[in-house]
């Protein structure tokens, strides 16, 4: 017996199974008589086999209940097919005749019949019903929608099915409580099922009535089923309506459309001269809800009045109503705005044909050309104005907003109107808000529209509106770059609004990318960029090109690029490249900046935030590409050459100096008073305790030593310089304290110089003591001596930064420290955890209870017990080593292990192996591997970070400098001429160019062309990016289309396999 369910061919509709007997002898041909399966329930029930289903029946097995893989019993089954015999077995075995499916909105077994038309179930299944007086449970039995198999039967319109349902009491005024929430006179009506609706108004008369009149009876909706029959162009259905006393009165109590005003919507002239003809209704009465009357609902739905001849001569015999046609709805809007919104130019014109006036004005104070304007149709336009005199009145009427059909134009940028408009007689003129065509052409973007306004009214070109703001503003604002670019080559100016704010500006606080290029990349870019920002608005604003770093790093790119520029020598005629500084050093003083006010050159003053604000906002934002352009590298040089590298090779020789003098004084202070001092405390100490070793041969030297009086430390010359030494490097930390202010505690390697000086200060005071023979004070004197020379020579390494030629090994030293001890101090957690484990398992060995071990006869000794592990520092530090390779296995864990020494053998042995693989392996790989990682990143970046210490070395140094010796550099960095022909042999140039880094401008040139080549903005990038994208993606459809096409070819050939074969086995 087949398994529940399993059945694959389970077709509905379909009265023969494939397993059927008549089909027995074609299948024999196949030879497929061993693959057939046994016979199940939905088998014999698809078969019509009542024999075979009975004998199944019976069979204690099989379950009447029985469910397929598609959720279907068999009692649907067989009402699918309409076999009678089959529901008349299944119902006599007590099948659950309300049993629902489990898909496909649930139905029912009377569902089922129902829709498929089943009549001889849906009867057999009626009968059996009322003999149980079950009739009308059935009938109202609903599936998940609240739908009855009256439903079913008017939706799918199975006439003899809806007459046994009405024969047996189904109610026609069952609503569903989900969907369109209809009921079966609804849907007949939505179909126009007139023979149904007969039936149903026969069958239950009250009923129908209460159906087409009570408002709980209405649909999701709100309609009742006239005002559905009335979206059907079918006036005998609706004559039928309304004779059965459905209403058609154009106030309906919930604001919904009348029967009229639907009838006009969908274009049902038919009921519209039925409604109007015979029932004589007011076309012109207006919905309460809405204020529409007739003309509006076919202006909406996009109808042509002209077509309905009722309506055409309703008009002809009442002259004045004509003027109704005008009327606003609540909304504001006639008829003929309805037509103009939907761009339909049969509907506007054949309102216009049948009276409507073209000069009515919307709520708003709009005509209807400006509705057919916004929609860009020109020929629309060409065919109203055609019938409209005076029409060069009729295109400047302008709204409440003062906008006429020209801003409309221009703001949805339609260029052909504009210049259609434009040839007619429209006048650019502003709104009430002082936007004028050109305004909404250029948020708009539209640069063909902006060009015929230019040539129709050139005086709007810098026309500013009630904020101040120009076209060039609002192109700016809204990243429009082909509209700055228009607006910028026809001599728009970079005006400013009321808040003090340029286009410019405007553009690059919005972080309009595209229309500041178009900026940078016009003629007067430089004016543009310059242009002082206003400190007197509502808003402080930054510094125009600080702000520009920051906010469009790829803008600023191309600014710096523009400050690279090929020239002639007027002399000699020598070519040369010229760099250009002015963007990159603002001057501290107060700096002119050129604009353009009313055809005139005005200046503007501005105080940057310091002397190097427009590099500071590079370094603060980590703009590597910016601080790696030719012209700050060279900016940075030249101010190399003028005062950086004497100025920091003077601090680095102060702190060769100081370490230096330093190293001088802990060597002979070590000398003199430490190694007397520890020779005196040896001798001490074995005299106290083992007097005898005293007498040995090889402590000779050291009680000389220690006898003799303890020499005292007397340079104090170099003292005095060493403490000067110090005075002039703790100097250095604090200028660089107060230029950076909180900043300064940032940076970690800082407080390697503060620690260092704390250190240095102890030592210095220790030393300075009179009676230095005090063991603790000898201590802490060398400690702080110790700690202070460590620091020193690591502190010397931060000094080098600004040097090009090593500085770059300095910074990677630096950041490759700083991510190893990250690293490590996350992975500590593993240290302490075996450092703590090893102390409780570790902490001390056992002499073993083992005879084998003590038959050595071996002496006994205690200390063979003691470990590393008995104090918690040196288990974490015995951690520690192991990461270094250092594990003493055999000392430390084979021996005790093998002669059962271990207190925890298996622990021991667990937690061994554990830290082996764990500490030894695993973690010391991962941390060099994290750290490699971490180096890799810092070395790609090693160059950048050594421009973020110049810059800051740069910064910090123009701040103490005095306001002279800062604008006389600033002159000297005005430009920089590199003549490629010229070679700079002197010795001084070479050093100081050495020390820099070795960069020529013969490198920086050959990068600058190499950036020009290959360099794109971060928006063509992306659209760049964008096409490959795509192009990739299409490449991979194709080959998906190629790989189906060659399944598809396959299976073709399969197919003609299988027929060749068939054909064969016929013959």
């Amino acid at each position: 017996m087949r398994k529940k369910g399993s059945r694959k061919d389970d077709i509905p509709m379909t009265p023969v199974s494939p397993l059927s007997s008549r089909n027995s002898r074609d299948l024999g041909r196949f030879n497929f008589a061993a693959d057939v399966p046994e016979p199940n329930l939905f088998d014999a029930v698809y078969s019509k086999d009542a024999t075979l289903l009975k004998t199944l029946l019976e069979n204690s097995e099989c379950s009447v209940e029985e469910v397929n893989d598609k959720g279907k019993r068999l009692l649907h089954v067989a009402a699918e097919i309409d076999n009678v015999d089959a529901v008349k077995l299944l119902i006599q075995h007590r099948a659950n005749v309300l049993a629902k499916q489990k898909c496909f909105f649930g139905l029912s077994a009377v569902h089922i019949a129902a829709s498929h038309g089943s009549v001889g179930v849906l009867e057999h299944l009626l009968t059996w019903s009322a003999e149980q007086g079950s009739t009308y449970q059935l009938v109202t039995l609903e599936d998940k929608e609240g739908s009855t198999a009256l439903h079913w039967a008017v939706q799918r319109h199975k006439v003899r099915c809806v007459e046994s349902l009405l024969k047996h009491g189904a109610p026609i005024d069952h609503k569903q409580h989900e969907a369109t929430q209809s009921t079966p006179v609804h849907l007949a009506c939505g179909q126009g099922s007139m023979d149904l609706l007969e039936m149903m108004a026969e069958a239950q008369p009250s009923e129908f009535k209460n159906t087409l009149t009570s408002s709980p009876k209405k649909d999701f909706e709100h309609f009742t089923p006239v005002q559905r029959a009335a979206l059907l162009n079918a006036p005998t259905l609706l004559k039928f309506l309304v004779g059965k006393g459905g209403s058609v009165s154009n106030n309906t109590d919930d604001g919904t459309m009348s029967a009229l005003h639907l009838a006009a919507s969908t274009g049902a002239w038919g009921n519209v001269d039925y409604l109007l003809g015979d029932l004589h209704l007011d076309p012109f009465e207006t919905n309460s809800s809405s204020g529409r009357h007739l003309a509006h609902e076919a202006a909406i739905g996009g109808m042509n009045l002209t077509e309905c001849d009722s309506f055409v001569r309703y008009l002809e015999n009442n002259p004045d109503k004509i003027n109704l046609l005008d009327i606003l709805d609540q909304e504001g809007f006639a008829a003929v705005h309805y037509a103009a919104m939907g761009g339909v130019a049969e509907t506007l014109l054949g309102l216009l044909d049948i009276g409507a006036n073209p000069w009515t004005r919307s709520g708003k104070g709009k005509t209807l050309l400006h509705f057919v304007v916004k929609l860009g149709s020109l020929d629309l336009v060409q065919k109203l104005l055609a019938r409209i005199e005076n029409f060069s009145v009729y295109l400047n009427v302008a709204d409440v907003k003062g906008r006429a059909v020209y801003h409309i134009a221009a703001r949805y940028g339609h260029e052909d109107l504009v210049s259609y408009l434009i040839k007619m007689g429209a006048v650019c003129a502003a709104d009430n808000f002082g936007w004028t065509p050109l305004h909404f052409a250029a948020a708009n973007g539209s640069a063909g529209i902006l060009q015929s306004i230019f040539q129709h009214c050139a005086s709007c070109l810098n026309k500013h509106d009630h904020n101040g703001m120009t076209a060039l503003h609002l192109a700016a604002q809204n990243n429009k770059e082909e509209a700055v670019k228009c607006l910028l080559l026809n001599g728009s100016k970079n005006s400013k609004n009321n808040e003090g704010v340029s286009a410019f500006r405007l553009a690059v606080m919005k972080r309009s990318s595209n229309a500041a290029l178009a900026f940078v990349q016009s003629e007067h870019w430089k004016d543009y960029v310059m242009q002082a920002g206003s400190k007197d608005g509502p808003q402080k604003q930054k510094a125009l090109l600080v702000a520009l770093t920051e906010e469009l790093p790829d803008v600023m790119k191309a600014c710096l690029d523009r400050c690279i520029t090929n020239h002639e020598d007027e002399f000699t005629h020598e070519p040369y490249v010229k760099y250009d500084f002015e963007l990159l050093h603002t001057r501290k003083a107060k700096r002119s900046a050129i604009s353009f006010q009313n055809d005139e050159r005005t200046h503007s003053t501005e105080i940057p935030e310091s002397p190097m604000a427009v590099m500071k906002a590079m370094s603060r934002q980590k703009h590597y590409g910016l601080l790696m352009h030719p012209v700050v590298q060279v900016l940075l040089e030249q101010k190399w050459r003028i005062y950086g590298c004497y100025t920091s090779c003077a601090i680095l020789l102060a702190n060769i100096v100081f370490v230096f003098l330093l190293t001088w004084v802990t060597v002979q202070s070590v000398n003199t008073e430490l190694r007397p001092f520890l020779y005196n405390t040896t001798v001490h100490n074995v005299m106290e305790h083992h007097p005898d070793a005293l007498k040995d041969t090889d402590f000779d030297q050291i009680v000389h030593i220690a006898s003799t009086k303890l020499p005292t430390f007397n340079s104090a010359h170099y003292v005095i310089m060493f403490i000067f030494a110090l005075t002039i490097v703790s100097m250095k930390e604090v200028f660089d304290l107060i230029s950076e202010g909180l900043k300064y505690f940032r940076d970690w390697t800082n407080y390697v110089q503060i620690v260092l000086v704390c250190c240095c200060i102890g030592f210095v005071r220790f030393l300075d003591l009179p009676d230095r023979t005090d063991p603790r004070t000898v201590y802490l004197t060398y400690d702080f001596a110790a700690i202070s020379i460590f620091l020193a020579y690591l502190n010397l390494l931060r000094f080098f930064r600004p040097f090009g030629s090593v500085g770059m090994y300095s910074v990677a030293f630096f950041a490759v420290f700083r991510a190893f001890f990250m690293v490590f101090i996350f992975f500590s957690i593993l240290i302490f955890a075996f450092g703590i484990s090893y102390n409780a398992l570790y902490y001390t060995m056992i002499f073993p209870d083992d005879p084998d071990f003590y038959d050595l006869k071996k002496p006994l000794d205690p200390e063979e017990l003691q470990t590393t592990m008995q104090w918690l520092p040196t288990a974490f530090m015995r951690v520690v080593s192991w990461l270094l390779g250092d594990l003493e296995t055999v000392d430390n864990f084979s021996i005790p292990f093998l002669e059962n020494k271990a207190p925890f053998r298996f622990l021991w042995y667990i937690f061994y192996w554990l830290g082996l693989t764990i500490m030894s392996f695993f973690l010391f790989n991962v941390l060099l591997g994290l750290a490699v990682v971490d180096m890799q990143s810092v070395r790609r970046n090693a160059t950048a970070m050594r421009l973020l210490r110049q810059v800051a070395l740069h910064e910090n140094l123009e701040k103490t400098f005095p306001f002279r010796w800062v604008e006389r550099i600033q002159l000297q960095c005005e430009e920089y001429r590199f003549y490629p022909g010229r070679t700079d042999h002197s010795a001084g140039s070479k050093v100081i160019r050495w020390l820099a880094g070795g960069t020529t401008p013969e490198a920086l040139r050959d990068a600058r062309d190499e950036s020009k080549s290959a360099g794109t903005t971060e928006v063509e990038k992306e659209r760049e990016q964008a096409a490959a994208t795509k192009k990739m993606y299409t490449k991979d459809l194709r080959k998906r289309v190629h790989v189906m096409d060659d399944e598809l070819k396959q299976m073709h050939q399969l197919i003609v396999n299988i027929f060749e074969r068939v054909e064969d086995s016929k013959s």
